[in-house]
């Protein structure tokens, strides 16, 4: 059985000696490493540092509650397709993720949702219209929701999502009351910033993975659309330096 190269403490200590302000598990399903999630969040939570997880949210409401209870407080949860999707994962509870995402957001944490669209598999009306159906019901039209694009990779070999899809669901997902709708792998700032609800103005600018405009005002212990005052549900503070948003 392989070990880990870093014990959760020696993790953490060289997280805090590097003047990291938190950590992130991502790649493949890193719940995967369960015990190792936990001893590490608890870890982190005691030296002050956040701690998120990129997973697909597929696990018991037990295992949930342990994620929950170990410190993990940022939650990218990947959607993987719909009721009635008969291949590859015709056996999958697809409301499990829901579930959880809405559990999450009761106890606090902080969630958005990732729908991979791929081509020929969880594209179809059907499909995407229950997918936006349950995150509007259950976790409200405040969670962000990226829609992104898929790409052909390993053994899997279906052709890129076409564009005009995404933009289909995704004016489909404003059409149902989402406020916080992107479109992810095309790395065009368009489709990956933040616009108030109330003024339409660009509130959040990204590109490539970076903030590049900045324009929400904290008033209130909240922050707001520096333009109009509307209230921005975003958890963090925005580090110009190093244009990101540190999760807090």
């Amino acid at each position: 059985i392989s070990q880990p190269v870093f014990s959760p403490e020696k993790l953490v200590e060289l997280a805090v000696r590097e003047g990291d302000e938190g950590l992130s598990a991502s790649f493949n399903e890193p719940a995967v490493n369960f015990d190792f999630l936990v001893d590490v969040a608890e870890h982190a939570s005691k030296r002050g540092l956040y701690f998120m997880l990129v997973t697909n949210g597929y696990f018991t409401e037990k295992a949930l509650d342990a994620l929950l209870r170990a410190g993990i407080d940022g939650w990218s949860i990947s959607i993987k397709g719909c009721k009635g999707m008969q291949k590859p994962l015709g056996n999958i509870d697809f409301y499990v993720p829901f579930r959880n995402a809405k559990t999450i957001k009761e106890r606090g944490g902080y969630v958005e949702i990732v729908y991979l669209v791929v081509t020929n598999t969880n594209d179809y009306e059907d499909c995407y219209r229950w997918i936006i159906e349950k995150h509007v019901t259950l976790l409200g039209v405040d969670t962000p929701l990226h829609i992104n694009r898929y790409f052909p990779a390993y053994a899997w070999r279906k052709p890129p999502t076409p564009i005009s899809k995404l933009l289909e669901i995704a004016e489909e997902a404003k059409k149902s009351g989402l406020r916080y709708v992107y479109v992810g792998n095309l790395h065009n700032p368009r489709y990956e910033t933040t616009y108030c609800p109330k003024c339409g103005r660009p509130v959040i600018v990204r590109n490539n993975y970076r903030v590049v405009d900045w324009k929400l005002e904290k008033r209130d212990n909240e922050w707001k659309c520096k333009y109009c005052g509307y209230p921005v549900p975003i958890k963090g503070e925005y580090i110009p330096e190093k244009k990101w948003l540190r999760l807090m």
